[in-house]
């Protein structure tokens, strides 16, 4: 897991000389480790929980209790669904402890708490449904990495009312925890198939998640919307920045998409920048 192309690009802002830890940062790995302890216990009585309801389907089903056999079979299949977040969740809060438990420089603990955000708020939605205490802690987590942010450096925390912006490294990142755990599934015992209703192909789960909280994905500007007036990127940015400090940190990408006459590929690609040059914290919107 520690090989992830997402945290070695994470990596590479932490190049330089280590200093001593600052307690905000301590705090906050002191809230991960919890919520990853917490987490892991979840999913090991997930997984308990799940066998159980196999060995009862298989049982039901050699005693030709046909009724029954499917009730415990599709409740295997939503256990299931639930492992398959709470393991998701799990592997996202070790992923970023772990980079944050190798961090120093104040101006680098900014940059990297900005570039997690988007992570722990995957995580968040993952257990919401399963584990809400957890999800409770997360969102108190993120809360404390805003503080953190704000108190170490210049960078403007900005809301984004419109659109949930996720960077390529971290997607790539999630991606790859989700195959992982689809990969530790296929070593459960599996539910006979034909006794599951509606479960005919693969679900995302992240992608899911992504959809239903309005995530946008970032995207290289070379593909924004043909017929478009071509807008400088500086200028564009100038004009992110101005918005944000005339509305106390709220950005809508529709009305600066629409006032500049680009697209909102470009605007979402802008703030990611933004972000990385420590100019800006997205601090995402919830949706109701």
């Amino acid at each position: 897991m520690s090989v992830f192309n997402f945290m070695g690009f994470l990596a590479k802002i932490f190049a330089s000389g280590r200093r001593e830890r600052p307690m905000g940062l301590s705090e906050i790995i002191v809230r991960l480790d919890v919520i990853l302890k917490e987490v892991r216990d979840i999913s090991g009585r997930l997984v308990n929980r799940y066998k159980d309801l196999v060995r009862e389907t298989l049982v039901a089903k050699s005693e030709r209790k046909n009724e029954r056999a499917l009730v415990y079979a599709n409740e295997a299949a939503q256990v299931a669904t639930y492992i398959k977040k709470a393991m998701i969740a799990e592997m996202i809060v070790e992923q970023v402890k772990l980079r944050l438990e190798t961090l120093g420089e104040v101006a680098d603990i900014a940059k990297a708490l900005a570039s997690i955000s988007s992570l722990l708020h995957v995580a968040r939605e993952q257990v919401s449904d399963i584990a809400p205490s957890l999800a409770i802690g997360l969102e108190l987590t993120i809360n404390k990495t805003r503080e953190l942010v704000t108190g170490t450096s210049d960078t403007m925390p900005v809301r984004v009312e419109d659109a949930l912006v996720i960077s390529p490294e971290a997607r790539e990142l999630l991606t790859k925890i989700e195959k992982s755990v689809e990969e530790k599934l296929s070593q459960l015992p599996e539910v006979p198939p034909e006794l599951l209703i509606g479960k005919d192909k693969s679900v995302s789960v992240i992608e899911e998640t992504l959809k239903s909280r309005g995530v946008a994905e970032a995207v290289p500007v070379a593909r924004a919307k043909a017929g478009k007036a071509s807008v400088p990127r500086e200028q564009i940015a100038d004009f992110v920045l101005n918005v944000a400090r005339e509305r106390g940190g709220f950005i809508e990408v529709s009305y600066v998409a629409e006032k500049l006459g680009v697209s909102r590929d470009e605007v979402i690609q802008i703030l990611l920048d933004l972000e990385k040059q420590g100019k800006i914290f997205i601090a995402h919107h919830q949706k109701p």
